[in-house]
């Protein structure tokens, strides 16, 4: 007993010894620990062990089970009157206009009146007016020269310048001759169509207008035609055609080739041709 517990105090000894020595050695390292350390490593403590940071706990909130379906608030209709009867509806009176029986008056003015101008009487003039009228031509023979004789045709008033002109050549080509006037258009020629237009006069003739007779005979009847043609107006020109084909240079009238200047003028066939009027 007395051996056991020496040994315990010596055990004893050792550990307190071991500790001494233990606290002097730590203490001495710490003491070079903080004289070598910079102080900015010593104001930052390093925590032995990482800890998470404690978590507030909130206790759940408990929703009470609801075990009935809310209550539904009912709003009752509202009740709309059903109306028996159409609404009244105003009438307004028809506005009466009062019946003219009458036509309003209507303001006249007098007419203004003009005064006659006070006319002096002149002494009249003696004019000799001449006034062209429808003619044909026909031929005299006189000492071996021709000339062209006019005849006067009766024409009404209101006859156009064409209607005369067929009318003066109608009586050409029907009257008989006299004895002292002749003819030299074959029987039977009729006037086909007259035109007057601007450009001159037109007038076509039947084809038995280029038959029979020599070249003065030839030279007779175109100048017939011409100046009856142009006895309302001389100056006019003349277009000669047969059966609608012109005579010209390259359509020379009848057998004798008489070669025709279109268009005709009473002055160049009196210098083309030996022939008076």
């Amino acid at each position: 007993m007395k051996t056991q517990h020496i040994h315990l105090i010596h055990q004893e000894a050792i550990v307190g010894f071991a500790l001494l020595l233990l606290a002097a050695v730590g203490g001495g390292a710490w003491w070079v620990w903080q004289t070598t350390t910079p102080k900015s490593l010593k104001q930052t403590p390093i925590p032995s062990r990482v800890e998470k940071p404690p978590v507030a706990t909130v206790p759940p909130t408990v929703i009470p089970y609801q075990t009935q379906q809310p209550a539904i608030v009912t709003v009752p209709p509202t009740a709309i009157p059903y109306q028996t009867r159409k609404p009244s509806v105003m009438t307004v009176p028809p506005t009466v206009i009062p019946h003219q029986t009458q036509k309003p008056p209507v303001a006249t003015v007098p007419p203004t009146v003009i005064p006659t101008p006070l006319t002096t009487s002149t002494p009249k003039i003696n004019q000799q007016v001449t006034q062209l009228q429808a003619q044909t031509y026909w031929l005299q023979a006189t000492d071996e020269q021709i000339r062209l004789v006019p005849q006067e045709v009766a024409l009404k008033p209101e006859d156009s310048s064409e209607v005369a002109l067929k009318t003066a050549f109608d009586n050409l080509f029907t009257s008989s001759k006299t004895s002292n006037l002749t003819t030299t258009i074959p029987a039977g020629t009729r006037l086909l169509d007259l035109q007057v237009t601007k450009t001159g006069i037109y007038v076509n003739l039947s084809k038995e207008f280029t038959q029979g007779g020599g070249s003065t005979s030839m030279i007779g009847r175109v100048a017939q035609v011409l100046y009856t043609a142009t006895s309302i107006e001389p100056e006019a020109k003349v277009y000669l055609l047969v059966e609608g084909r012109l005579l010209d240079e390259e359509n020379p009238l009848g057998g004798e080739g008489i070669i025709l200047t279109e268009p005709l003028t009473r002055q160049q066939f009196a210098q083309d041709f030996a022939i008076q009027a």
